[in-house]
């Protein structure tokens, strides 16, 4: 996948303060088996953010994809609003709430609250622990994850 910038949240203002990207990702079809979608799995995401206060922030997802299922494609939109507080300089912790118009090929629309813990590990590298459950009748009941996150080239 690919970030660009679209605004620094430099100026003064609600609009001013806002930073914004574009996110751009596709799955690649590697692998083997079950643990591969034999086609190509593209999205896009325009992502926002505000400092509310120097360690608290909000942020937004609005994403839109074209995946395929059983060689089928199909399109898919969620959304997401975000609150995040910093604990320190390296830790913060955050709860979101999301919901996917769907997330497989004729699937249920689900809405999901998470929370998390994020670390900086560096500047330019950051880990973070999540925990999922949804809020509608179907989807995914429950998920962990973690993830990575290396910013090159800043």
């Amino acid at each position: 996948g690919l970030k660009y910038e679209l605004a620094q949240g430099d100026g003064t203002g609600f609009l001013g303060g806002i930073e914004a990207a574009l996110i751009a990702s596709t799955t690649i079809p590697t692998g083997s088996g079950d643990f591969r979608n034999s086609d190509w799995q593209p999205a896009a995401v325009l992502a926002t953010s505000w400092e509310l206060a120097p360690t608290v922030g909000i942020g937004t997802n609005l994403g839109v994809a074209r995946p395929a299922d059983d060689r089928t494609r199909y399109a898919t939109l969620w959304a997401s609003v975000v609150l995040g507080v910093g604990l320190n300089d390296t830790m913060s912790v955050f709860v979101e709430l999301y919901g996917f118009e769907r997330v497989e090929n004729r699937g249920p629309s689900t809405v999901t609250i998470q929370t998390g813990l994020v670390y900086l590990i560096s500047p330019d590298l950051q880990a973070d622990f999540r925990a999922a459950r949804r809020l509608t009748d179907r989807g995914v009941d429950f998920l962990a994850g973690a993830g990575l996150s290396w910013r090159f080239g800043g």
